[in-house]
């Protein structure tokens, strides 16, 4: 059977976080395009090829330094095929339902002599196939989902004195976060860092207010050449900001920019937009987990992307900002709702973002889903927008490897006005 093509493969990554909410690790979750799910019973060599060639040619440019943890059923683990992998960017997640026999105790030694991570996901202390694992596991993953407060407590205290390191999963709220930090809880992933802390409007700093009046200043549809250079010059940072990044080896123009027309030259008015406005969005998102700002670059390159793919193709500008917005919300501290009534944006990308069945709705779910790895999801709504599914993965690959690169070269200090 011949191996299936990479762009055939759906890969999705998964931040995992500290307790200061910075980016350790991914973990990659994927199947073949063809199939709702990956075939966890499937043990024939195609089975396998999806495996590399999802995560050595798509892995890598997906979690760039950073360690993948990636799933193991008992046949992968049998078949030694973590030896492929490199074990000091690869964490082997064992899951739950692998029955545990002396072949996989003794597959888990080989994998911990030759110095890969090994996590057990989902654990369940009623289990006791696991027990024979867990003299062998660095991080035990619990479920926040399917355990009540008591057995997540239970869990760490029964096995604090073993060296063990223990990863909440589907943690889904700043509550469920913390609650998880003080049980003694070291790593944490879910999409907690997507929810708002909603406060007054009054203690919002004054600095994130201007900065999204100029955001929305900047987006006006009607604005001209001269108003948008005006607008940009009113902030000294800012300008010096964007004169700085347009001069930086991402761009590498051969002229050196010199000033706010030159880069309007160069990139023209809606590029030069786009570009202000990932600065602006960086500048109000500096005191929040810094996965944020790069979820929200994530979504605005792959929402511009799969445009080309439907009939919103002349829609791409729109969709980017869409995607750039859709985390306003926690970045400010407001509704999102509320955020969108003072901004210049379509009413199509308003009723997108709060949820709407429209066109723009719909691809954002599709972006939405694909970022959970929610494969029956992305199938029901490319369906709906007449998409091609092959290819999405690459554009979702792509838009994740420009995300990065971007945040990169980003400033890390809030300017003060």
């Amino acid at each position: 059977m011949n191996a299936e093509p990479v762009n055939d493969i759906f890969v999705a990554r998964q931040p995992i976080f500290d307790p200061k909410q910075n980016v350790l690790a991914y973990e990659l979750l994927y199947r073949s395009s063809m199939k709702n799910t990956y075939d966890a019973t499937d043990a024939t060599s195609a089975t396998l090829d999806v495996m590399r060639n999802a995560f050595l040619m798509l892995g890598p440019q997906l979690i760039g330094t950073k360690k993948a943890f990636i799933n193991f059923n008992r046949d992968l683990l049998n078949k030694r095929s973590a030896f492929s992998l490199r074990p000091e960017s690869t964490v082997i997640e064992i899951l739950e339902d692998v029955e545990v026999d002396d072949s996989i105790v003794a597959a888990c030694r080989e994998l911990k002599g030759a110095g890969y991570v090994l996590a057990l996901d989902d654990f369940d202390q009623k289990n006791r196939s696991t027990e024979a694992l867990i003299s062998l596991a660095d991080i035990i993953k619990v479920d926040f989902r399917s355990t009540t407060p008591e057995q997540r407590k239970a869990i760490v205290a029964s096995n604090k004195n073993k060296k063990i390191q223990f990863l909440a999963e589907k943690v889904e709220t700043i509550e469920e976060f913390e609650e998880a930090r003080e049980m003694g809880y070291v790593y944490f992933q879910g999409y907690f860092f997507g929810k708002p802390v909603i406060v007054s409007a009054k203690n919002i700093p004054g600095s994130k207010l201007n900065y999204v009046r100029m955001l929305s200043e900047i987006n006006q549809p009607e604005l001209d050449f001269r108003n948008l250079e005006k607008i940009i010059m009113q902030d000294t940072y800012f300008t010096y900001t964007l004169l700085n990044y347009m001069n930086s080896a991402y761009f590498s123009f051969r002229d050196h920019v010199t000033s706010i027309r030159q880069a309007l030259v160069f990139l023209g008015e809606r590029e030069l937009r786009k570009w202000a406005s990932l600065i602006i969005l960086t500048f109000i998102g500096v005191d929040r987990p810094s996965q944020v700002v790069v979820t929200s670059l994530v979504r605005a390159k792959f929402c511009e992307a799969l445009t080309h793919k439907t009939d919103l193709a002349d829609n791409g500008s729109e969709l980017f900002m869409m995607g750039m917005l859709s985390l306003l919300d926690v970045l400010v501290g407001r509704p999102l709702a509320e955020i969108l009534e003072t901004m210049n944006v379509s009413k199509e990308v308003k009723i997108g973002l709060k949820g709407g069945n429209n066109r723009h709705g719909q691809l954002f779910r599709l972006v939405l889903a694909y970022e959970k790895a929610d494969w029956q999801d992305v199938d029901l709504w490319a369906g709906k927008l007449s998409l091609d599914v092959s290819g999405i993965s690459e554009a979702y690959r792509r838009s994740v490897e420009w995300a990065d690169q971007v945040f990169e070269v980003q400033p890390r200090t809030m300017p003060v006005n």
